[in-house]
C-alpha cells in the first residue's frame, strides 16, 4: 500500500480531533526541523533507560525521518508549528509481511505529563480507523493487523499494548530484548480492549 492510499484515507478521517488538539499526518521526509527536534527529545527522554539497545539522538533522527513512511502527531493547538507542543505520536509505515497487511507502528510515544489520560488509546484508535480505510480501499477490507516492536525491558509499555488487544506475532522471538506484537482489527468498530495487566 502506498504512500497515497494512507493520505487519501486520511483525509476521508478529516476533523478527527483529540483531547489537546486535532490529530495531523505527515510524511516523515516532510517534517520541519523543529518538529523533528521535539520527536527526538521526547523519544530519547522516553527511552533512554527502557529502549533494547543504547538509543542516541542521531540514531532517533535518522530513523523518524528515512525509515518511517508516517508520522500522526498529537501537540497541543497552535497557529505556528514551531510553538506547538508535540505531547505524543505514532511513527508507523503501511506493510505486507508474512502475507498480512500491517500497519507496523515504530514508535508511539506520549510526553509524561499526559500519561494515564487516554492519549495512546487515542492514536491507537486513529491508526485503527486510517487502517479500516486504508486497506478496504486497495481491496483488503477485513485482513489487516497493527504490529509494533516493544522492549522487554519496558512493562509498562507490554502491559499498555496487552490491556489493548496486542499478542505475541507469532514472529516474535522470545529470546530478543524485544518483543513484536499485532493485534487483529475487523472492519467493524468493536469495544476489545481487556482489563488490567496480564
Amino acid at each position: 500500500m502506498g504512500y497515497t492510499y494512507v493520505q487519501l484515507a486520511f483525509k476521508r478521517l478529516r476533523g478527527l480531533q483529540g483531547e489537546h488538539g486535532p490529530f495531523r499526518l505527515f510524511l516523515s521526509t516532510a517534517l520541519n526541523t523543529s518538529i523533528i527536534t521535539k520527536l527526538v527529545k521526547l523519544t530519547t527522554e522516553n527511552m533512554c533507560e527502557v529502549h533494547y539497545e543504547p538509543i542516541t539522538k542521531t540514531s532517533v533522527r535518522r530513523n523518524i525521518v528515512h525509515r518511517y513512511g508516517f508520522v500522526l502527531l498529537a501537540g497541543t493547538s497552535s497557529t505556528d508549528n514551531s510553538n506547538e507542543e508535540v505531547i505524543g505520536y505514532a511513527a508507523f509505515r503501511a506493510i505486507k509481511e508474512y502475507e498480512e497487511r500491517r500497519l507496523y507502528i515504530w514508535e508511539l510515544q506520549v510526553k509524561e505529563g499526559y500519561r494515564s489520560q487516554g492519549l495512546g488509546t487515542q492514536l491507537l484508535e486513529v491508526l485503527t480507523s486510517l487502517g479500516r480505510v486504508a486497506f478496504t480501499d486497495v481491496g483488503v477490507p477485513n485482513r489487516f493487523s497493527l504490529a509494533v516492536t516493544c522492549s522487554q525491558r519496558n512493562p509498562s509499555a507490554l502491559c499498555f499494548y496487552t490491556q489493548r488487544g496486542f499478542i505475541n506475532a507469532p514472529e516474535s522471538d522470545e529470546n530478543q530484548p524485544y518483543l513484536i506484537l499485532i493485534k487483529k482489527v475487523s472492519s467493524a468498530r468493536k469495544k476489545d480492549e481487556k482489563e488490567g495487566c496480564q
